[in-house]
């Protein structure tokens, strides 16, 4: 895992999902996002890895939540911010 790309690419997501300026999404799932981008970037800047200091029986869910709420073109354009964290969150899967 890449710290450095990952806690970048969380930095920018952070600062836009910050915004909140998409009325569409509900609020709760903004926090939620903003929580979990917070999470991963403060690990990342530390040099841990975010998946493994979750709580035991945790998982990271701004994925399912993007999925399941975003549809209009600006909702897709922060999508693919968390796709960007994604691809660094789970190298793996994108090798």
């Amino acid at each position: 895992m890449n710290y450095s790309k990952l806690s970048a690419s969380s930095g920018l997501a952070l600062v836009e999902f910050s915004k909140k300026n998409i009325s569409s999404i509900e609020e709760a799932i903004y926090d939620s996002i903003l929580a979990q981008l917070t999470f991963i970037s403060d690990e990342a800047k530390q040099g841990r890895n975010p998946r493994t200091s979750l709580p035991k029986g945790k998982t990271f869910t701004y994925g399912v939540l993007a999925s399941r709420n975003f549809a209009s073109p600006e909702e897709l354009k922060l999508k693919g911010l968390l796709d960007e964290v994604t691809s660094h969150l789970y190298p793996e899967d994108y090798q």
